[in-house]
Parts: structure tokens; sequence; C-alpha cells
């Protein structure tokens, strides 16, 4: 089984793990800021794994001022490409999800809008603006992860 889709985490457990408050990823959920995959129970919303990640990763972005959707737009350009991958196998453990993004970073900055780069720590740096802002993926889904799986910080 695929620990990734399959393991269900309620509201709080969710909210524990990417390190917000229920009453934020219910407002994110209620205006359609965040992106998440459907829920496939009746009544409660439950999330996974994949959810825990795309929402630890925008409270992280709004935490240093972007506003919530381009927070989205930005966590699921990051989770996209590999989560692919590792969807495509039935036994994929949670712990996999972080250790796939070991090395990288976000770099984000503002000039004309909003605008990202990913990087591994190797690669030099691009010249960014005035401000800018590192985030280190892979240790931002490991912590959300261990939360997630553990329910310790």
């Amino acid at each position: 089984m695929n620990e990734l889709t399959h393991r269900k985490l309620r509201l709080s457990d969710a909210a524990f793990a990417a390190e917000t408050t229920p009453k934020a990823i219910r407002n994110w959920l209620q205006r359609d800021l965040v992106r998440l995959a459907p829920s496939s129970s009746e009544g409660w919303r439950e999330f996974s794994l994949m959810d825990v990640a795309a929402l630890a990763l925008v409270r992280r972005f709004v935490d240093f001022g972007l506003p919530v959707e381009k927070a989205n737009e930005f966590a699921h350009e990051i989770l996209d490409e590999k989560a692919d991958t590792l969807l495509r196998f039935k036994n994929t453990p949670g712990k996999a999800l972080a250790a796939s993004f070991a090395g990288l970073s976000a770099i984000i900055w503002r000039k004309d809008g909003w605008e990202m780069r990913l990087v591994y720590i190797a690669t030099p740096l691009p010249p960014p603006s005035d401000s800018f802002l590192v985030v280190d993926i892979g240790a931002s889904l490991r912590r959300a992860t261990e939360r997630a799986l553990t329910g310790k910080s």
C-alpha cells in the first residue's frame, strides 16, 4: 500500500504536521486557495501525506509573506514532478517523500511578480533581487512527514 496516498489523517493531525492551525486549513479550503487531492471519505475530510506536504510548504511560504494562492502554486510546482514517480509504486513508505527532496532548496524573490527557482545545495545561487527567501524543501518535508507519522514534533 502506498502510504503517501492511503494513510489518512484528521484535520487536527494534518494541521499539526504542517505546523499550522485547523482554522487556517479550513479557511484555505473554503476559499479555494489551496488545491489538495479529493477526499474519498464520506462526511469528514481526510488528508493524505501528499496533502500534508503541500500544506507544510504553503504554510512555510505564507509565513514569509507570499499570498496563499502563490504559495500553493509554488508548492505544487515543487511536489508534482516527483510525486508522480513516487505514486507509481504500491509500497512507497511515507518517509520516501522527504528523502526524495533531500538537498533541494527553493529560492523565492519578488521582482515584477513572485518568482521561484529550485536548486540543489551544490548549485550556485542565481543573483536574486535585494531580498529573497531560501527554503530547504527536504528539511521542511522531513519535519512535516515525521510529525504526521509519529504525532511528535
